[in-house]
């Protein structure tokens, strides 16, 4: 799985394999701090030995079983408050991939879980380089779940258990690649609004009421969307407030 991914058009034209490392994020961030990389350079990794999630989480995975890959982006055109639009196109972007192998009930849980049916299949991380005014690097990180049969957290599957197959490792990761790529390029080309929609569309609890939990108490209330900065817009009752991250727990009934 270290081949350059010859239909792309710059994701993964440089290619990093490691058969093992701490985390492939902090690879291709050394990677982009160190010398000058392109963009589109992708770290792979069989094992991680430290695999983050967001907030310090880690990322359980099997060696050889999934796909654990970074990749290094440099979306100057981004303002370091629409950094979150990266979260969008590489979550619609695995949503997709999980699609075109006949996944389909597969939704985005904010901000940036996927999930198969009401367990994760998938996470990702992004952390990104301010330089001024601008992004001078993001490091995209996706930890998805492909072969893996035996888990720890009964919250976790992947495309193996929810498919009853095997699937061809490096045949997802270069469709991954692609619609990482595809999307990038869309949002480069101006199509935030569209993206924006669709990744609204694919979120758990979307135009529902549902149960939730912050620090002070359990209430209902409908996902709104999500604001510039990543933050979780909810309706609930007695107005509209914004949750950052960890700051509000979905409750599953």
């Amino acid at each position: 799985m270290h081949k350059i991914f010859s239909k792309n058009l710059f994701i993964g034209k440089k290619v990093v394999y490691l058969p093992k490392c701490h985390s492939t994020n902090s690879v291709a961030t050394q990677l982009a701090e160190i010398e000058h990389v392109n963009e589109g350079t992708v770290v792979i990794a069989d094992e991680q030995l430290a695999g983050r999630g967001q907030r310090g989480n880690t990322w359980e995975s099997e060696p050889g079983k999934n796909i654990m890959m970074s990749v290094v982006l440099k979306p100057t055109f981004l303002k370091p408050s629409q950094q979150f639009f990266l979260n969008i196109i590489v979550s619609i972007a695995v949503k997709k991939t999980l699609s075109e192998f006949g996944l389909e009930n597969v939704k985005v849980k904010w901000p940036n879980d996927i999930y198969a049916g009401n367990k994760k299949i998938t996470g990702i991380l992004i952390e990104s380089t301010l330089k001024g005014s601008m992004i001078e690097t993001s490091v995209v990180g996706v930890g998805l779940n492909v072969n893996q049969l035996g888990f720890t957290s009964e919250k976790a599957t992947s495309m193996a258990l929810e498919m009853g197959n095997d699937l061809d490792k490096e045949l997802v990761l270069e469709k991954l690649s692609r619609n990482i790529e595809s999307l990038y390029l869309q949002l480069k080309g101006g199509a935030s609004e569209k993206l924006q929609s669709d990744y609204l569309k694919s979120m758990i609890g979307w135009g529902e009421r549902r149960l939730y939990r912050d620090k002070e108490e359990t209430f209902e209330a409908e996902i709104l969307g999500v604001s510039a900065l990543g933050k979780l817009r909810v309706e609930r009752g007695e107005g509209v407030k914004e949750y950052d991250l960890k700051e509000i727990e979905f409750l599953w009934e």
